[in-house]
This record gives structure tokens, sequence and C-alpha cells, in this order.
């Protein structure tokens, strides 16, 4: 598998892991059943990517999902 290849698959697992996390707040879910349905799928992708990709994709993608969770909530606090 070409560098480009792996590249473009992890950018496209973790832009479908953010969409994931964005459903928090789209979906009037009670807080229990927004952990449990969008921790599963977070995780979910993050195991899919180690398979598919590689670890070091996971890796990247386990350390800028929380970060991007952290100020989606912030801009989501920020906005009223």
């Amino acid at each position: 598998m070409t560098d480009t290849r792996t590249t473009a698959q992890c950018a496209l697992l973790l832009a479908v892991a953010l969409c994931i996390q964005i459903l928090r707040f789209i979906l009037p879910l009670p807080p229990f059943a927004s952990m449990l349905i969008i921790g599963t799928g977070i995780n979910l992708m993050l195991l899919f990517l180690a398979h598919r990709v590689s670890v070091k994709g996971a890796v990247i993608a386990s350390i800028a999902l929380p970060v991007t969770a952290f100020f989606l909530f912030a801009l989501f606090l920020c906005m009223g």
C-alpha cells in the first residue's frame, strides 16, 4: 500500500469519526444514551482505523479526537 493511500484512508476514517462525534450535538439523546452510542461508534472507528490502516494512524486519531471534542464542546458553550 502506498503512503498516499494510507494517508487518505486515515484522513477519511478520521473524518467519519469526527462526524460521529458531532452527532452528540445534533441528536437529542439523554446523556447516557449519547455516551453509549457515540462512544461505541468512536471506539469502533479507532479499532477499524488500527486494523485497516495502521496503528500510527489510530494513535494520531486517538489524540486528535479528544482535542476536537473539547473544542466542539467549548464552541457549543459559547454559542448558547
